[in-house]
């Protein structure tokens, strides 16, 4: 293809630098993989246990203003959500960046920009409120709650006067 992806990680010895040591001194050790490999260019991402984390490293270059993961499900999957003017680096050149991030991670990604998320997200409350509405309409429509009479409300004088003082309204 055109590009990798590639993850490492260093685990005996933490102050070694795993992507530095890949892409070596003036990337030397990179070239010589990415002379080997007929030019095709070569990303090289820190791997880490946190989902979240490894997936926005995944998807450099491209800056992350949120993930909300899913991993619940049998194919954990995430909506990331990107500054509007980094839509199209997240996704990449025919969504070449998006699909190594995904193949990579084992995560299924949905990418959206800051203001394409706030329209869904103003759209689903929208809908919940109306929902909500309606079953309040619906349950006060069949309560069939009758108001009290006039003499259950109020007291007369000589009531009040001899009711104890917690009693009076």
């Amino acid at each position: 293809g055109a590009r990798t992806k590639i993850s490492v990680r260093v685990v005996e010895d933490d102050r070694i630098d795993p992507v530095g040591a890949c892409v070596g001194v003036k990337g030397i050790r990179v070239q010589n993989i990415v002379d080997e490999i007929r030019g095709e260019k070569v990303d090289i991402v820190p791997w880490d246990e946190e989902p979240s984390t490894y997936l926005a490293k995944a998807l450099s270059p491209a800056r992350i203003a949120r993930i909300v993961l899913h991993a619940d499900a049998e194919i954990p999957s995430a909506e990331v959500i990107v500054p509007n003017d980094q839509l199209s680096l997240a996704i990449g050149k025919k969504g070449q960046n998006a699909r190594l991030a995904a193949r990579l991670t084992g995560i299924k990604i949905d990418i959206k920009n800051e203001e394409q998320h706030a329209t869904e997200e103003r759209a689903r409350m929208d809908a919940h409120f109306q929902e909500v509405s309606q079953e309040t309409a619906n349950e006060i429509a069949d309560a069939k709650v009758e108001a009290p009479s006039a003499e259950a409300v109020f007291l007369t004088v000589e009531e009040k006067s001899s009711a104890p003082p917690d009693e009076i309204d």
